[in-house]
């Protein structure tokens, strides 16, 4: 028999397979210090002969080179030590202005990284590669940005052009940004919130199209079969069941298909996996928020105060989408997420995000 392979309507490279944002690297502390290891050798006890030592005394050896360090900033200094713990903001400020001054000089690449140092707080580190390649890291100390011998966290793969990095809204983790634009082709999105500016009226957020079969392609589909997402994302169906009158496709990843589920028309099936839709991802952008948006979401299963929520409502003077939601009532009233500056960062997952010209006019916000 013939297999067919079915390609889903998909235009990007990465799935986002999985609920929560990409796994990061585990951050350094204080801890990730250099090791030095000091070997002790018993003294020699033979007598060195004067030939022996004449030799020696008139051979010439070869210097061993010394290990190259990131020379340092104007003013900073070079230190391995804690630097200072500033505000989200203030970390903000410094590294953009440090970036300007670096990229005056040459192409750079720049990128954020964050560890947290108990009972500290949170220290930002930039990371920096030049044209060359060359890969440095820098902290501020004592009110300067200041080089780091330290291995740096992210490969020149990872690292955002400068103009890329002068379109991230606020201080957080780069390596999983990408390419940052403010212009979206209209359409129907699923993706996930990085933040949403406090005023309501912006969101900065990746998004990717859905893997999608209408039932016609769902019922078509055989043993062998191939749904194809392009870029090598491919899928087999491995088994085909009959339960309560509909088929069942079983495919051979932990990947599963939904009818109905986050989708415009309800009779199309959607590819889940760990319980979440599976998108192919296409870029990150920041857009504004249309005024009359369509706003929803699913945080009262995590904390469900409907009376709460109405005197809210009731209190509440503006008439932003954003501010009448339930999950902006949840953020408030938790404070469980972080504020950096004028954005809050929130990781909610977008099923689905609809962007209308330039403008998201619909989101739907999912806690998991």
């Amino acid at each position: 028999m013939k297999k067919k392979t079915i390609i889903a309507a998909i235009f990007a490279a990465s799935i986002l397979a999985g609920c929560s944002s990409t796994a990061k690297k585990p951050e350094k502390t204080e801890a990730d210090e250099e090791e030095t290891i000091t070997i002790e050798t018993p003294e020699d006890t033979t007598e060195a002969s004067e030939e022996t030592t004449e030799a020696t005394t008139e051979e010439t050896t070869e210097a061993k080179p010394t290990e190259s360090k990131p020379a340092p900033t104007p003013g900073g200094g070079y230190t391995d030590t804690t630097g200072d713990i500033l505000e989200n903001s203030e970390y903000y400020e410094i590294y953009r202005s440090y970036a300007e001054q670096l990229n005056s000089e040459g192409d750079y690449k720049f990128g954020f990284e964050v560890r947290y140092l108990k009972d500290k707080g949170a220290e930002w580190i930039l990371q920096t590669c030049d044209a060359e390649g060359n890969l440095l890291k820098y902290h501020v100390s004592n009110g300067e940005v200041t080089s780091l011998s330290e291995q740096c966290y992210f490969t020149e793969e990872e690292l955002l052009s400068y103009e890329d990095f002068l379109n991230i809204p606020f201080i957080t983790e780069t390596n999983d940004v990408g390419s940052i634009t403010s212009e979206v082709v209209d359409g129907w999105y699923y993706g996930s919130s990085l933040a949403i500016s406090t005023d309501g009226t912006k969101i900065f957020f990746t998004y990717g199209e859905p893997v999608i079969l209408t039932a016609e392609e769902y019922n078509s589909l055989e043993v062998g079969d191939y749904i194809t997402t392009m870029y090598g994302s491919d899928v087999e169906v491995s088994k085909i069941e009959e339960k309560d009158g509909k088929k069942v496709v079983d495919l051979n990843t932990d990947a599963f298909f939904v009818q109905g589920e986050y989708v415009q028309n309800t009779d199309d099936y959607v590819l889940f996996q760990d319980s979440c839709p599976v998108s192919v991802r296409i870029g990150t952008a920041v857009l504004d928020i249309a005024p009359d948006c369509e706003v929803n979401d699913s945080y009262d299963i995590l904390y469900d105060d409907q009376e709460g929520y109405a005197a809210y409502l009731e209190e509440i003077s503006d008439d932003n989408p954003i501010h009448n939601s339930y999950f902006w009532y949840y953020m408030k009233i938790c404070d469980l997420y972080d504020i950096s500056g004028e954005w809050l960062v929130d990781g909610s997952l977008l099923y689905p995000v609809e962007v209308k010209d330039n403008k998201v006019v619909s989101l739907n916000l999912e806690w998991r």
